[in-house]
Formats: structure tokens, sequence, C-alpha cells
């Protein structure tokens, strides 16, 4: 009887132990779980746009009211919160075309009301506005001087970072392309802004006269970023067409490097961009027009041009 006993007590603690090793294994396995999802969910955010410490401690309402009017504070704030609501590339296009455009065109308007030919400095822009650009990282108040404007302008990079946790490849490509077109060496990443005056894609040098950058692969790799984003969709079509006219080489009398890089980015253009047969046949005739440099300037760089009007 009492080896009877015994072996029902080992039996009982066997199953005791194995029961709270199951329980172990499986809450541990959940602690796992839950740490992956955690995981993911940072990694998620990190993408989008964490507040900053100084974001977080600034009071926008109270910078909105002192700058607009109640209309246009509903507006802005209303502005925000469908940033923040974007989940899809269709939504992203609707933000970026239709919402962003109003915007830029509410501060323009703004921060030219006083004075339009009065350029603003940029320590009086930095006091002023830099609060606008913590509120909404994707627009930025800019002077640039060659126009002796102050204007607002769209920074991109934000805008990617949020195309890329969304549904759809189309806004990816999109903004790729436009990074690919507008960064200039240099320029930080987070400050790459679309339609700067005399900029407009970073496609000559703009500190020698408007000099043509072609031969710096700068053409190239737009015009290709840009196929690809129309291979992947319509929903930034009238964009990228607008983009790939402005990127596709034309005429010029200034070149800042050599012919023969300059005719070597034009000859990979020509055999490697999907271009349409009239495209083709204006960039062969411009081969040409380079190739025998009457009245262009070459190897701009090392400051042996005149730079002829054209």
């Amino acid at each position: 009887m009492k080896l009877l006993n015994s072996i029902i007590c080992a039996i009982f603690v066997t199953c005791i132990f194995s029961c709270n090793s199951t329980d172990k294994q499986t809450s541990t396995a959940k602690v796992q779980d839950a740490a992956i999802t955690q995981k993911q969910i940072v990694t998620l955010k990190s993408k989008l746009l964490p507040p900053t410490a100084s974001r977080t401690a600034h009071d926008f309402t109270e910078a909105l009211q002192a700058n607009f009017t109640k209309e246009q504070t509903v507006f802005l704030k209303s502005i925000e919160t469908d940033f923040n609501a974007i989940v899809n590339a269709e939504q992203m296009s609707a933000f970026y075309n239709q919402k962003l455009p109003k915007v830029l065109e509410l501060m323009n308007k703004k921060i030219n009301q006083y004075d339009p030919e009065m350029a603003m400095t940029t320590e009086e822009i930095n006091k002023k506005w830099a609060w606008f650009t913590m509120y909404m990282p994707y627009v930025k108040v800019a002077l640039f001087c060659s126009e002796c404007s102050t204007e607002s302008y769209i920074i991109l990079n934000p805008l990617r970072d949020k195309a890329e946790v969304s549904k759809g490849k189309e806004d990816d490509t999109f903004f790729e392309a436009l990074l690919t077109a507008y960064k200039v060496e240099g320029n930080k990443d987070e400050v790459i802004c679309d339609k700067m005056p005399n900029n407009w894609i970073k496609l000559v040098n703009c500190d020698l006269c408007g000099t043509d950058i072609l031969g710096n692969s700068k053409h190239l790799n737009t015009l290709q970023a840009i196929n690809t984003g129309l291979k992947t969709g319509n929903l930034f079509e009238k964009n990228l067409k607008d983009l790939w006219e402005q990127a596709l080489p034309a005429q010029s009398t200034n070149y800042y490097h050599s012919k023969e890089v300059v005719l070597k980015e034009l000859e990979l253009i020509i055999n490697t961009v999907d271009l349409s047969k009239k495209e083709k046949e204006n960039l062969k005739n411009l081969r040409y027009l380079i190739s025998v440099g009457k009245n262009i300037q070459f190897d701009c760089q090392k400051g042996n041009c005149q730079f002829m009007a054209m």
C-alpha cells in the first residue's frame, strides 16, 4: 500500500512539473512574440515622423493662432491630421497634389503680405518660421537670394519616409525620382526641397551662371528613375511627365564637364533610357551639335568659360 501511494505521488509531482514547464514555455513564447511585435511597431514608427523633444514641447496651437486667422488655423490643423492619416499611395497622391499646394499658397501669401519685394534674412526666417517646419516637417520657409524672395517649399524626405510605410509602390517610386532629381552634393538629405527657384531640377550649376551639368549622371539617373515610376502606376503620371520634360538634356552653350564626359552620358541616355522616337532623334541631333562644338564651352569647372547667353 505504501509502495502504491509512493507511485501515485511520484506521478502527481511529475504531472505538476510537466504542466509548469509547459506553462513556462508557453509564457516564454508569448513574451518573445510580444517582443517581436513591439520591435516591428518601433521600426514602423521610426519611419514616420516621431515627435522630437522640441516638437512635443512646443505649443503649436498658440503659434498657429498668433500667426494665422481662426479659419487658417483650423485648415492647417486639418492638413496635419490628413498627413498622419495617410495609409496608401492614393491618399499620398491627393495630399501631395491637392492639399500641400494650398499650404504653400497660404504660407507664401502670409510670408510676403507686408512687403513682397523685400526678402527676409535667414536669421529673420528662423526666428519667425522655424516652428512651422517643426509642426509640418514637410514644409520649409527659405530664402533664395538668386530670386530675392522668401518662399515656402516642400521637403521631400518626410514624404518619402511616409510613402515607405504606406500601402502601394507608386508613391515610393515617385519620391525616389524626385529625390534623384533634386538632391545636390553637400546638401543634407532632410532639407531636399521640391521646386526651388533657379534650382528646379539641379541639372545646372547655379554657382556658375547656369552651367549645364550633363556628364555627372544626374540627367541619366533622373530619367531612369522616372521610367521606373511610370511603369509602377499612373497615380503620379502627370508629375513624372513634367519632371521628364525638365530632365531631358537640351542645347546649352556652357557645360560644366569636358566634351568627352558630356558625350558619354548623352550616349548612355540615347541607348539605355526608354525614349520616344522623337526624343531619341532630338538627342541624336544634340549629340551632333556637341560633337561639332561650335559656340559651346566645356570644362567650365576649371573657370575658363565666359558664360555665353543662348
